[in-house]
């Protein structure tokens, strides 16, 4: 999953505050971090590659992001293949409901 920085053009002019619902809703809670370890830990910036879920929701926030089309399913790189085809759903799902990233860009 891979989530644009607010400041990057992809979020502009879409009123976003950078902080999608999911992570709002692992908020305040206790969350696990499920380490990937096939094929690798870390991507080639050395940055921990994991899945995050909410302990008391089972939510998985990385694809409820992708959902809310805050993100979108990086599979440049291989993952799960079962967690890969979820996020691929979240993310076509989020396009045809024309959320975040996919929806219209808003004019002041």
């Amino acid at each position: 999953m891979v989530s644009p920085e607010p400041a990057r053009s992809s979020w502009r002019g879409r009123g976003e505050d950078g902080c999608p619902d999911g992570w709002r809703a692992a908020e305040n809670q206790q969350v696990r971090l499920e380490i990937q370890t096939n094929p690798r830990s870390r991507d080639r910036y050395s940055r921990l590659l994991a899945y995050v879920s909410g302990q008391s929701d089972n939510l998985l926030v990385n694809k409820e992001i992708i959902r809310q089309g805050y993100g979108h399913a990086y599979t440049k790189y291989p993952f799960d293949p079962a967690r890969m085809d979820e996020f691929r759903a979240a993310e076509r799902e989020a396009r045809e409901q024309k959320r975040g990233l996919w929806g219209p860009i808003k004019r002041n």
